[in-house]
């Protein structure tokens, strides 16, 4: 039993020898993929690395040329803010003088109108009924020449005209 103890011992040394020999040759295969797959991989992120730089460089000119892009249209648009406030105080200028002609206009039609109507109650009288204008009190005043010359009223009567107060005829 002591024979078949050691040459079992024996065995299992050696299959624990032969294990490490085959982890060792298996790591040092391992081990050269992974340093050129490592190498390759550090290549591939050099070539990944250059190409981002030069990304990011033609992305800042980008932003550069768009921020001076935004400044030129930020002053293009004052200009146009500014034109547009001339423009409005013009139409503004040119609205209050359409609605003042507009008044105008409004006004002397109302006078040419009045002064029409007038024409035409003129044209209507007779050469008996111009001296006298009808008053609202059933009275009649003379007309005058002068408007600052005030004449009493007068009753009509039908035969004769005096005047109020007046005990004799009016001359």
């Amino acid at each position: 039993m002591d024979s078949r103890l050691r040459s079992a011992e024996e065995e299992a040394q050696e299959y624990q020898a032969y294990l490490k020999r085959l982890e060792s040759e298996r790591s040092s295969d391992a081990g050269s993929k992974s340093v050129k797959e490592l190498e390759g991989e550090y290549e591939a992120l050099l070539a990944e690395e250059a190409s981002l730089k030069e990304e990011l460089r033609s992305l800042r000119e980008e932003e550069q040329s768009g921020e001076k892009d935004l400044e030129a249209l930020i002053q293009e648009r004052k200009a146009l803010e500014k034109e547009e406030s001339s423009y409005l105080r013009e139409y503004y200028s040119y609205t209050r003088r359409v609605l003042n002609a507009e008044d105008d206009y409004r006004s002397l039609d109302s006078q040419f109108k009045y002064a029409q109507s007038q024409w035409e109650t003129l044209k209507r009288r007779t050469c008996i009924t111009q001296p006298f204008i009808y008053g609202t009190s059933g009275t009649l005043r003379r007309s005058t020449a002068s408007a600052w010359d005030v004449s009493p009223p007068f009753l009509w009567s039908g035969r004769k005209s005096m005047p109020l107060g007046d005990k004799q005829p009016f001359s």
